[in-house]
């Protein structure tokens, strides 16, 4: 190779034919190529064109509540700092069970029992014979039915 270190091998107006080797550091022997595109000022950017420094998601996935992490939409536990994701516990589980224990035992107070109201749970009990608490367990089992995840455990779940 001749002593022109740029390797434009003598071209009068010194323009380079390898445009690769202008764009690496000198002190960079092999450049590393992460597979993310460059703007035109070579920083770099994410697939979606946003600046890697600020992460971006996709449809089906979420920021960590705890961290800040992008991460799958359906995960319940962050595989960055550990933290379990809020609203991904088994609370639509447990609204439906409770509707279902109002419904068809709602007489004998067993949605109250599984709620931790004991003392009303005994007091259905008592007067499961007049068929008052089988009639107020389908009103409150279609209660629970009708409200959202979050407004049901907020109200009736005792933590």
């Amino acid at each position: 190779m001749s002593g022109d270190e740029s390797g434009n091998d003598g071209d009068p107006d010194g323009a380079d034919d390898n445009w690769v080797s202008d764009s690496v550091d000198e002190g960079d022997a092999s450049p590393v190529d992460d597979g993310q595109p460059t703007d035109a000022g070579g920083a770099d950017q994410s697939a979606d064109g946003g600046p890697t420094g600020s992460p971006k998601k996709g449809p089906d996935e979420k920021f960590c509540a705890e961290c800040g992490a992008v991460i799958n939409e359906k995960a319940e536990i962050c595989p960055e700092c550990g933290v379990r994701q809020p609203g991904m516990g088994s609370s639509d589980d447990e609204r439906l069970i409770a509707a279902l224990l109002a419904i068809f035992l709602g007489a004998f107070g067993a949605h109250k029992f599984y709620l931790g109201q004991t003392g009303l749970g005994i007091l259905y009990l008592c007067f499961f014979w007049t068929m008052i608490p089988g009639l107020i367990g389908i009103v409150e089992g279609l209660i629970y039915l009708s409200k959202s995840d979050e407004e049901f455990h907020r109200q009736y779940m005792q933590d």
